[in-house]
């Protein structure tokens, strides 16, 4: 007893003397904590087996976990998921085939704080696949009173992180509709030509083999993609043209005309919206703003809730239309007539 006491002044004035002004005890650094998918470090071919993985770091300690793996299901079938290590003492609900991709939801009794991976998947491809534009959404970390904990998430492009049309955009990705650019971004806001437009349709079918010749003198110094893309919809009657010679496929493409040109792709035949078009017209008050030659599919639009009206009630039919709203609009006809 006497010799703890003997001690006891040294140990206090060493703990002084380390915690005294101009000197800091020693900390670890905070980690960030965020997700990372792991994909197959090359390409694999039709009918081949591959797995990803989802890995947490700079993990704070959580109870429950939540999130989705975006993919391509016309390019990939996710046959399986099994939860890793992280969760492996969790309860968890597990969906290689849900709405979005594959679906993994999971918690525990126990605060679980280590890090590593969280899931894989197994996947079986479709068809050759030389890129993997997986995405994370609808994810969440939460601790025992059920707050969020801050958390990044990869995400396909730099510039669209939190960006409203984001899920849209990945998924327009992934069905092979648009790309990025090699900066890394996609430019969401960035102004969409009519060419583009037609192009994205044109590979959201498969990219159908087309042969024939169209009218356009415009089109020979695009790429082959918007070459194919506009014999293809000529030749189906999609569109018309500027004139009668030419397409204009980098002029800016007008919400209107996007609709036109998707209408007369749907089949181009008004149903129940018909009989309500005097309603949809006195909904928004730039209807008037509509041309002639757009108002049946704009019409059919509205009904069906691929466009809608902005905070002052206005369609903006001639407002001209963005990638990220091209993608919006791609996805939604997809959600309603799936292919």
């Amino acid at each position: 007893m006497k010799q703890g006491l003997k001690l006891f002044p040294l140990v206090f004035l060493l703990a002084l003397f380390l915690t005294a002004p101009g000197r800091t005890a020693e900390t670890q650094p905070e980690t960030e904590t965020g997700l990372i998918i792991q994909t197959p470090e090359s390409a694999v071919k039709t009918g081949e087996a591959f797995s990803v993985a989802v890995i947490l770091s700079g993990n704070p300690g959580f109870h429950s976990a939540g999130f989705t793996l975006s993919y391509d299901k016309s390019a990939m079938k996710c046959t399986g998921i099994e939860k890793g290590s992280v969760l492996e003492e969790s309860m968890d609900v597990l969906n290689p085939d849900g709405v979005n991709g594959a679906v993994v939801s999971a918690m525990s009794l126990r605060m679980m704080s280590e890090n590593g991976v969280l899931a894989e998947f197994f996947f079986q491809a479709l068809k050759p696949i030389d890129s993997f534009p997986f995405a994370l959404t609808e994810v969440t970390l939460t601790d025992f009173d059920g707050k969020d904990l801050p958390c990044t998430v990869p995400s396909l492009f730099t510039d669209i992180s939190g960006h409203w049309a984001e899920t849209a955009v990945i998924k327009a990705v992934q069905k092979g509709m648009f790309d990025g650019f090699s900066d890394g971004t996609f430019r969401p806001w960035e102004v969409l030509t009519r060419g583009e437009y037609v192009a994205a349709l044109w590979k959201m079918v498969g990219q159908p083999a087309v042969t024939g010749k169209t009218p356009f003198q415009d089109i020979a110094e695009q790429s082959q993609a918007v070459r194919d893309a506009a014999r293809w919809a000529y030749k189906s009657g999609y569109i018309n043209g500027t004139g009668s010679t030419t397409f204009s496929p980098d002029s800016p493409l007008t919400r209107q005309a996007a609709v036109k040109i998707l209408f007369a792709f749907y089949g181009g035949k008004s149903g129940e919206e018909a009989l309500l078009s005097g309603f949809i017209d006195n909904a928004f008050a730039d209807s008037d703003k509509i041309s002639v030659w757009a108002r049946p599919a704009m019409n059919w639009a509205v009904y069906n809730k691929l466009i809608q009206g902005d905070g002052t009630a206005c369609l903006n039919p001639g407002a001209i239309m963005t990638r990220a709203q091209a993608a919006v609009l791609l996805n939604r006809y997809l959600e309603i007539y799936p292919m």
